[in-house]
């Protein structure tokens, strides 16, 4: 699956499966322990953006990867200060990507009709 946005925790990828204006829900190939305080550097690769944003894990499972030979983790992390200038700018920057590719999806279902 694509995501335009992608994240590093302590230099490590991770993927971002899901983004609410509270927290996130991340896949990554090593543990993180609950009540952790990580900082997430979210990364949009388009804008050339990098928005750091401190956060709390509240849940860490091992998964079952698609791949056989990996080891998939899934967290679930709550931003520290949800209210914060951080935050404003990460929501403000998703609202866009997902402006753009709903734009896009119009323009292609346009040019196929």
């Amino acid at each position: 699956m694509f995501s335009p946005i992608g994240a590093r925790i302590d230099g490590a990828k991770v993927t971002v499966v899901d983004i609410s204006s509270i927290g996130a829900r991340l896949e990554h190939g090593f543990p993180l322990n609950i009540s952790a305080h990580v900082e997430v550097a979210f990364e949009f690769d388009a804008e050339g953006t990098v928005i750091a944003v401190p956060c709390e894990v509240v849940r860490c499972k091992l998964d079952k990867s698609i791949f056989k030979d990996r080891i998939s983790y899934t967290s679930g992390v709550r931003f520290s200060e949800p209210d914060g200038t951080a935050v404003q700018e990460l929501m403000n920057l998703v609202s866009h990507v997902v402006k753009e590719d709903l734009d896009a999806r119009r323009e292609y279902a346009k040019k196929r009709k």
